[in-house]
């Protein structure tokens, strides 16, 4: 559970941002932005698994 002051700050934030929490609630995210989001990911979970595996191949050297 995320305590109510980050989740204020998030609101703020995204207030900044777009204008409004109500509107970015209410719209429909276009395909462009899903596939930078998925694209995000996509390469967040490639480092991952590369930093992964130079920590295991570091930690067995040992």
């Amino acid at each position: 559970m995320v305590p109510e002051n980050r989740l204020n700050r998030y609101r703020k934030a995204d207030q900044e941002i777009s204008g409004s929490v109500e509107k970015n609630a209410s719209e429909f995210p276009s395909f462009r932005t899903m596939a930078e989001i998925y694209d995000q990911a996509w390469e967040l979970a490639r480092r991952e698994v590369e930093i992964d595996r130079l920590f295991n191949s570091w930690y067995y050297e040992i």
